[in-house]
């Protein structure tokens, strides 16, 4: 817990930015709370301080406002204190135990002590406070609630039915994905549906994929298409660290596969993918992506059918199909 706080400190006091003449001085006073450790208030404090920096908004730290608190009788006094200072707004901060978790609460008031504006986070812990402190101020700043604030660093336990503070930096998720691969030759064969179940892993903006699944072939009779069972494994990169991103990939399909006029064989694909994954900061997934993949492997194509009565011999090709597809998946 030590090295935590010294690290949270160390980072806020390093990135503590001048903010432009123009801003609005805004006193910082060191949170309050029952039972609230002092190393922790500090550290709370500085946090506040550096996001206020952040947002272009002149603060003045604890260590400076405190002193005129105290000289101003307190709490009571704060509106003083600020005028004081030379503060056009003051923040106050209290922090309240709630079982396990924290119940931060940040009031924004102006120099003549009225509540300008208010948030408030819970937070599970002091892994979590930089980003709910970064989310109360731009509540704040940009005057707009706490829950419109996430973003895929700044995500809470809050926001999730489980504790999660490092929700987006590193997860594992179990996938579904569905669709259609339309198969190109110089043969007509006609497109197949398919599923895949997938195991989907994901640091920072990068994933993996691996996952089986079946393809089945449509069309009726005197429709020649082929259908089996396959493994995938592949991978990508999120273009954009945002909620919704497009991203890139590839990957390679190893099937058992065949169908009316073609022998079931191994047939090994590799493709890449282009496509947009859809809420990013949450604890469900959604995909849309078109691929492109090319069997590196013959398919043996009965050209003529065989024929039962002279049990004659039927010429046969090679065929290299170019697949189609279009995806849809969700992961939770």
């Amino acid at each position: 817990m030590n090295r935590i706080l010294a690290t949270l400190t160390a980072a806020a006091a390093f990135t503590l930015v001048a903010s432009a003449a123009e801003a609005a001085r805004v006193a910082v006073f060191t949170p309050t709370g029952p039972g609230l450790d002092a190393q922790q208030a500090q550290v709370v404090g500085s946090l506040f301080v550096n996001a206020l920096a952040n947002h272009q908004q002149a603060a003045v730290p604890p260590v400076t406002a405190d002193p005129a608190l105290v000289e101003a009788g307190g709490a009571a006094g704060a509106a003083a204190a600020a005028t004081k200072l030379g503060a056009d707004q003051f923040v106050s901060i209290e922090i309240l135990p709630l079982a396990s978790k924290q119940v931060v609460t940040v009031r924004l008031s102006d120099k003549t002590g009225a509540v300008v504006r208010a948030a408030d986070a819970t937070v599970n812990g002091m892994d979590e406070m930089p980003a709910a402190v970064e989310r109360m101020v731009v509540s704040l700043v940009e005057q707009k609630p706490v829950r419109e604030t996430r973003t895929l660093d700044t995500v809470i336990s809050q926001d999730t039915q489980t504790a999660q503070p490092k929700l987006i930096e590193s997860r594992t998720m179990a996938a579904i994905k569905a669709g259609l691969l339309a198969p190109l030759s110089s043969e007509e064969l006609v497109p197949a549906i398919r599923g895949l179940a997938m195991g989907h892993a994901e640091l920072n903006d990068g994933w993996v994929d691996i996952g089986a699944g079946l393809i089945i072939p449509g069309g009726g009779d005197g429709d020649y298409g082929y259908g089996g069972i396959e493994l995938e494994l592949g991978g990508g990169y999120h273009l954009t660290h945002t909620a919704t991103a497009a991203f890139i990939g590839g990957g390679l399909d190893l099937r058992l596969a065949g169908g009316e006029r073609i022998d079931t064989s191994v047939q090994m694909v590799p493709f890449v993918t282009v496509g947009v994954e859809f809420m990013r900061d949450a604890t469900s997934r959604f995909t849309l992506e078109a691929r492109v993949g090319q069997n590196a492997l013959p398919l043996t194509y009965d050209a003529d059918g065989y024929d039962y009565y002279s049990d004659d011999s039927h010429d046969s090709k090679k065929l290299y199909p170019t697949e189609l597809g279009l995806l849809v998946g969700v992961a939770l």
